[in-house]
């Protein structure tokens, strides 16, 4: 597993976040 992925995928996770709340 590498830390690159799970960063890109937080990244992409917060983003469709904020996009939901907003």
């Amino acid at each position: 597993m590498k830390p690159s992925f799970t960063f890109r995928q937080w990244l992409i996770l917060f983003t469709v976040q904020f996009a939901t709340l907003l």
